[in-house]
């Protein structure tokens, strides 16, 4: 159990999604995948994928699924090296997106994957993106002279991933970790779409 809550506590700094299975609830054994927020006792803080909702989860009612791939490689305390740049995150892949029958574009502090038309035009908009940003909405107010001013704050996880056919999106404090579900986004909507 300590283990675990060692894997939740880091992956709630990282922004890690993290499949357990879950002895509790309506659904009691089955997998769930959950984005943990906050450990504090027996109490796991997460959002809940499947529902998109933040929920308590009991600790001692968890255990990490066993085909996680966190259950064959964490180590308490290592530091999972982190790309420089969006570039190199990608640059490996490369072929993995062409064989899911997509065109991936590459950008300074974004990417997309796009279907192209019959003649090999990339469409408008990316079906799958990842951005980078660098503050985020924190309220709007006026100034002196009565116009409206929207304030920002720094973003605590600024790399976020939107899925168009799924209608999903979510976001990552590390680049690793989004680029990690970038990936899988990418698979489930090149399935969907039937690409390959």
């Amino acid at each position: 159990m300590d283990n675990l809550k060692q894997i939740l506590v880091s992956a709630s700094e990282t922004g890690e999604i993290i499949s357990i299975k879950y002895h509790g609830g309506s659904q009691s054994g089955s997998i769930r995948q959950i984005s943990p927020i906050s450990v504090r006792n027996d109490d796991v803080r997460a959002r809940c994928l499947a529902t998109n909702q933040v929920k308590t989860f009991k600790l001692s009612k968890m255990e990490l699924e066993q085909s996680s791939e966190l259950l064959k490689t964490y180590i308490p305390g290592k530091k999972v090296s982190e790309p420089n740049s969006i570039t190199e995150a990608l640059e490996e892949h490369k072929e993995l997106f062409f064989n899911l029958g997509w065109k991936l574009v590459i950008g300074k502090e974004e990417a997309g994957v796009y279907r192209t038309f019959k003649n090999g035009k990339l469409r408008k908009t990316p079906d799958v993106h990842i951005q980078y940003h660098e503050f985020t909405y924190d309220y709007t107010d006026w100034d002196d002279d009565g116009n409206e001013v929207e304030y920002t704050k720094p973003s605590v996880r600024p790399w976020y991933i939107r899925s168009n056919p799924a209608n999903q999106g979510t976001s990552f404090k590390k680049l690793s970790s989004a680029i990690e579900k970038f990936i899988n986004f990418s698979k489930e909507a090149s399935e969907q779409l039937e690409l390959n």
